[in-house]
């Protein structure tokens, strides 16, 4: 969300959010969000690989 990024960019060391800090922040967020899909979706698939080698056996 915007507060998240907002919260993440150092607001209080100038009186104003240049848009280079936000664009930063915005693509760590990107990434970060991006990273945890990644991460489930790696999870549900070794869970079902998993699933249908014990229903072969």
């Amino acid at each position: 969300t915007i507060a998240g990024v907002l919260n993440e960019v150092d607001v209080a060391q100038k009186e104003y959010l240049q848009l280079d800090q936000f664009l930063d922040a915005v693509a760590a967020s990107i990434e970060n969000a991006f990273t945890y899909v990644v991460r489930e979706s790696e999870k549900v698939t070794a869970g079902s690989r998993a699933g249908e080698q014990g229903s072969e056996r």
